[in-house]
């Protein structure tokens, strides 16, 4: 993992992070939801990982319509031959301090709790998120004190509707 570079995207991987999403996610709805964030000037984060020349890993960090400045997890994607490297976590953990250097008050993230868990998100400081996804799978990573077990309704950005 070593020869592993992780940058901020720039619009000349979008066809490269358009070919990883369809492939990992075997289908193009994760694709579409990118280019939708991007063209509604909703995508707080980019961030590929690069093994040599081939792009190998990709994770998104969106803006909330709420709670105001919050930003969502998602899609986190790493190439099927790559997995098991610790790519996704590296995607993971320097996103998230991206986002605390920007001074977000809170991530959210809809997925593997043991996975997640591993980075500080919570089901417990979710506990009382108004939100329309499993419980059992919605995490919190609270950067703001006031953040964690916070009564907040969530509402992703409209792109996420079309999933």
């Amino acid at each position: 993992m070593d020869d592993v570079t992780i940058r901020v995207a720039t619009a000349d991987d979008r066809l490269a992070i358009s070919i990883l999403l369809d492939t990992a996610f075997e289908g193009q709805a994760e694709a579409m939801l990118v280019e939708d964030l991007r063209a509604q000037n909703a995508m707080a984060l980019e961030l590929v990982a690069f093994d040599k020349e081939s792009l190998v890993g990709h994770v998104a960090f969106s803006e909330l319509e709420k709670p105001s400045g919050w930003v969502a997890l998602a899609p986190l994607s790493v190439r099927n031959d790559h997995r098991g490297r610790g790519i996704g976590s590296r995607l993971v953990e320097e996103g998230l301090d991206i986002v605390r250097q920007r001074h977000a008050p809170a991530v959210v993230v809809l997925g593997d709790p043991p996975f997640y868990r591993k980075f500080g998100f919570s089901l417990e400081a979710a506990r009382n998120l108004k939100t329309e996804y499993p419980a059992q799978n919605f995490m919190v990573y609270p950067l703001e004190p006031h953040t964690a077990g916070s009564q907040h309704e969530v509402v992703y950005h409209r792109a996420f509707r079309y999933l």
